[in-house]
C-alpha cells in the first residue's frame, strides 16, 4: 500500500510511525520514526501543523502508517494526540493507516481509530472469523470463501464494497 501510494503521489509525505525500526523505513523517501517516546515527539506538533495546511490550503498528500499499532496505542499520550486531531485529517488531505491484530481492533474504541474505521476502507487479511472481522470496517462479508484464508489473503474494502485480494510482500533488497 505504501509502495502504491508513493507511486501515485511521488511527492507526498510518507512516514511509519512503529514501536521499533521498520523495514520500511530503509526505504528511500519513507520516513522511519520509531518508539513510543520518538511518535509523540513527532505528533505533538502535528496538530497545528495540519491546522495550518488546512487553513492556507497548501496540503499536499500525506500517509502515516501505523505499524503494529496495538504497540503504540496503549500509550495515553498517543491516543491522547490522536484523538484532539483526527478531526482535521481529511481536511488536510492526510490519510492514517493503522497496522493491528483482529483482537485489537475490536477492543479498541479511541475516537480517532472509530473516525479512520467509518471511512469504510481498508485491508483485512487472513480473516478468522468473517462475520466479526468483517464489522470491523462495517461491511457484512460473505459467510465463507471458497479460498482458504491464508497469510496474504483477504478482503479489500472500498466505498463500492469490497473483493476478496492477495496480497505479496516485496523481495528485500540485496
Amino acid at each position: 500500500m505504501a509502495v502504491q501510494f508513493r507511486r501515485a503521489f511521488p511527492d507526498a509525505e510518507l512516514i511509519v510511525l512503529s514501536g521499533k525500526p521498520h523495514p520500511l523505513g530503509r526505504t528511500e523517501s519513507i520516513r522511519n520514526i520509531a518508539g513510543q517516546s520518538d511518535v509523540i515527539e513527532f505528533l505533538r506538533p502535528m496538530k497545528a501543523e495540519i491546522a495550518r495546511w488546512e487553513a492556507e490550503g497548501t496540503a499536499q498528500p500525506a500517509m502515516w502508517v501505523f505499524d503494529e499499532a496495538d504497540s503504540l496505542l496503549v500509550n495515553d499520550t498517543i491516543s491522547d494526540v490522536l484523538n484532539s486531531s483526527h478531526l482535521q485529517w481529511r481536511g488536510a488531505n492526510l490519510m492514517v493507516v493503522a497496522t493491528l491484530s483482529a483482537s485489537a481492533a475490536e477492543r479498541y474504541y479511541q475516537a480517532w481509530f472509530r473516525s479512520a474505521q467509518s471511512a469504510k476502507q481498508g485491508l483485512l487479511l487472513a480473516p478468522t472469523d468473517l462475520a466479526t472481522n468483517g464489522n470491523l470496517l462495517g461491511e457484512k462479508l460473505p459467510s465463507r470463501s471458497r479460498l482458504e484464508l491464508v497469510a496474504g489473503r483477504g478482503f479489500l474494502q472500498t466505498r463500492q464494497g469490497y473483493q476478496l485480494v492477495q496480497c505479496a510482500a516485496l523481495a528485500p533488497k540485496s
